[in-house]
């Protein structure tokens, strides 16, 4: 179709250039110098150009120095710089970069620098090894030697202090009594006596205060219904208290926290019997798995809290001088509550039983910056669920979801770090590997390679109370760490991150 307005545009086109380009002949006979080109641009478009790497000095590497000074700079005037040490990566919420960092350890800098309107530049990383160590690895490394144990090693638990890990297991080569082992930056060595405890130590728990580690175990030796807390003198383990703690029936599930140097423990009493009256008169005899929890008070262990109903469930934290214990409530399915000590009487943290379905392998944390606890738990099919108390009520926090369907997440241990929240698990998919996450911008990220471990043995038995997993973040630098009983050499094995 012929369409007018077009070739009218063409025209007028053609013969305006045309006329332009007469009246210019006509007024000069030599064509003008064109004119010189404009100078450079000096100006950056905002966020087209990206700020310098940052750069270490002295370079990364070994060296044989105690300790040493690292400078960070960039090329690019007016730029900030961030940094971290634990391996984690820089943002604007990291270290700013003010004078040379000090370093008296080995370990990996990594530094972004920032500008306004310019793009943040790439990550820079630097590892430096002191004292003629090799640069620090990176990723989910063995401590040491990764089979730390001579022999099998029962209910492995971990803690870690100013950089050092401890471990206490129940030794195979000392008929599956108590040792402790620490590492000492190049070896696992022995703390006190290998095989310490009377008997066989069963449900380990560590906590090391201000450098002292306390331990807590059931001990066979005594009876079933024997608890045993001891700790370190610096030569060898003394009983905190008596040398038992004689309890109602078998403990399990055993947590240990030292707070302004006083030892609590919680834990689950496997049989407490209790009697009711059926309605035609007959008496009969019942059983429960109760939360019980102890505390030390210089002489005596006192309890000083238990559940009314059974519970699957118990873990203890302090903040403030207050204990917090949270359970799995039978009056409510199992489900999850947590309760505080508020100077006269236990009171519910928000709503009891807020979970929504019966829960197992419950693990209470409480953010020691800001005072808000977090819990984490498996619910009945498998999946991890983590909540924190808002001041009000339990609210979610993200979703971690199985890898696979049909497959189960299990084991949940909590960490918080610089009020961000850490969750290592065994995936069942993978045969019962680790993956470790942390809860960044609403989402659930790995911390490293996901399913990174040896395959973790873990009861078959149900309600066993072992604790197959057992994880901490070393409040000193972040550094996270896990411990573990492999599942083909029973053995146990400790692993850290680094970034």
């Amino acid at each position: 179709m012929f369409k007018p307005n077009r070739y009218l545009y063409l025209v007028f086109g053609i013969v305006a250039v045309l006329s332009l380009a007469f009246f210019i002949g006509c007024t000069s006979s030599q064509q003008a110098a064109p004119p010189p080109p404009p100078p450079a641009s000096t100006t950056t478009i905002p966020g087209t150009q990206e700020v310098s790497t940052p750069t270490f000095s002295p370079a990364a590497g070994s060296y044989t120095a105690d300790s040493m000074d690292i400078t960070i700079s960039t090329s690019t005037s007016g730029a900030s710089i961030y940094y971290t040490l634990d391996g984690s990566t820089p943002t604007t919420a990291s270290t700013p970069y003010t004078t040379a960092i000090h370093l008296t350890t080995s370990k990996t800098i990594k530094a972004i620098a920032v500008l306004t309107g310019y793009t943040d530049s790439t990550v820079a990383s630097a590892a430096y090894g002191l004292q003629g160590e090799q640069p620090p690895q990176s990723g989910w490394v063995p401590v040491g030697t990764l089979e730390l144990s001579a022999g099998n090693a029962e209910s492995p638990a971990l803690d870690v202090y100013n950089g050092t890990p401890y471990i206490i297991y129940g030794d195979g080569t000392k008929d599956k009594k108590a040792t402790v082992m620490k590492f000492d930056g190049t070896n696992w060595v022995p703390v006190g006596n290998q095989g310490f405890s009377d008997g066989e130590a069963l449900y380990t728990s560590i906590f090391v205060y201000g450098g002292t580690p306390y331990v807590a175990y059931a001990d066979r030796s005594y009876g079933n219904n024997a608890l045993v807390v001891k700790k370190f003198n610096g030569t060898t383990w003394i009983p905190v208290g008596p040398t038992y703690i004689s309890l109602a029936g078998p403990p399990a599930n055993i947590r240990l926290y030292v707070y302004n140097e006083i030892p609590y423990v919680a834990y689950l009493d496997m049989y407490h019997y209790f009697k009711t009256q059926r309605p035609g008169g007959e008496w009969e005899e019942y059983y429960f798995i109760q939360a019980v929890g102890l505390k030390y008070d210089g002489e005596t262990w006192n309890n000083f809290f238990s559940t009314n109903w059974p519970s699957l469930v118990v873990s203890l934290d302090i903040y403030n001088n207050v204990p917090y214990v949270a359970f799995g409530e039978g009056a409510y399915d199992y489900e999850a509550s947590v309760n505080k000590y508020d100077g006269s009487n236990w009171v519910y943290v928000g709503n009891a039983a807020f979970s929504g379905t019966s829960v197992i392998d419950m693990r209470l944390v409480i953010d020691k910056t800001n005072g808000i606890p977090y819990v984490s738990f498996n619910s009945e099919p498998g999946i991890i669920a983590v909540k924190k108390f808002n001041g009000t009520s339990w609210e979610q926090v993200g979703s971690i979801d199985p890898s696979h369907t049909g497959f189960l997440l299990i084991a949940p241990e909590l960490q918080i770090y610089n009020s961000t929240p850490y969750i290592a698990y065994l995936d069942s998919y993978y045969t019962n590997k680790i993956t470790v996450k942390k809860y960044v911008t609403g989402n659930w990220v790995p911390v490293g390679a996901e399913h990174f471990s040896n395959s973790v043995w873990r009861s078959n038995v149900a309600l066993d109370g072992t604790i197959p997993l057992s994880f901490r973040i070393d409040s000193h630098d972040g550094t996270p760490y896990v411990a573990y009983r492999n599942s083909v050499t029973n053995k146990a094995n400790v692993m850290k991150y680094i970034q």
